[in-house]
């Protein structure tokens, strides 16, 4: 039997206690974190960087009414490795690693596949060698609804995932570097952000600059957690196109999991992304 090829995905883990918000090992994978703080005040960073104009990334994709964003942001941060490191395109399937990590498969998790996840659950699909698979082989449902969700079994693994890289905690609001050394090295990560209801955006969210900022060091109870990859960064971002000013100029550049239609202005085509604070 043909070896597969071995890979790297990276996720990031960033603990809700600084000014903001934002999300996670069994097998053969292995968990890093990696640069000391001395490192980091060494290494010298671009003002802005944008793995769009790199093209670095595959296509954004919609996870319609289905709690599947942490599947989506996972496999776009796996994708983007690939395409990093391999020169090479893939676009794998998200619906079978939430249905394989669901109460539907006989050694799935106790959740069901339309409910939330994160990466922890991500990284056991990774680790068990069920995946990724072709999203060919295992589409997603087109109508975006979570009961037209199919277990699709005995599809052909692509890709044996090695390791799974964790940052470790920011240290204070501008313990940065780690996070934009692995967006530059390995491409989009996995993050998670409260992202409130639809009656508390407007508080947060401009929605004329698509620009996010949540001033609290704690997530108030009006909402919830939603997966999104970060994919650069601009430290002079303008402060003013925040609905609440933050301290200083910055923001990561960020995609979201709602299409290619979401997140820019009329006219502009290909992007579904905002702007998110988190004091730079």
């Amino acid at each position: 039997m043909k070896n597969l090829r071995l890979t790297r995905v990276v996720v990031v883990v960033i603990i809700i206690t600084f000014l903001m918000t934002f999300m996670r090992t069994p097998g053969s994978v292995t968990a890093t974190q990696n640069n000391t703080e001395e490192n980091r005040d060494q290494i010298n960073l671009p003002d802005r960087y944008d793995l769009r104009e790199l093209d670095r990334l595959t296509s954004v994709k919609a996870q319609g009414g289905i709690g599947s964003c942490w599947a989506l942001t996972s496999i776009a941060a796996l994708e983007s490795t690939l395409k990093t490191t391999e020169n090479i395109e893939y676009d794998f399937s998200e619906s079978n690693m939430i249905n394989q990590t669901s109460d539907i498969y006989a050694t799935g998790f106790d959740r069901q596949p339309s409910y939330g996840g994160d990466d922890l659950i991500a990284t056991a699909y990774y680790a068990s060698w069920r995946g990724p698979v072709l999203e060919s082989d295992d589409p997603y449902p087109l109508s975006g609804k979570k009961e037209d969700l199919e277990l699709t079994t005995g599809c052909k693994v692509v890709k044996h995932v090695q390791e799974v890289i964790f940052l470790p905690d920011r240290k204070n609001p501008l313990d940065n570097n780690l996070i934009k050394e692995h967006v530059m090295k390995y491409g989009a990560i996995s993050v998670a952000m409260w992202k409130g209801t639809k009656s508390t955006y407007g508080r947060y969210y401009n929605e004329e600059e698509f620009a996010w900022y949540y001033p609290d060091k704690k997530v108030n109870n009006e909402g919830n957690g939603h997966a999104v990859n970060i994919v650069g960064w601009d430290d002079n971002y303008p402060k003013e196109n925040f609905n609440i000013t933050p301290p200083r100029d910055g923001a990561f550049i960020v995609r979201n999991t709602k299409g290619s239609k979401w997140g820019h202005p009329e006219g502009q085509k290909k992007y579904g992304w905002l702007f998110l604070h988190i004091l730079l």
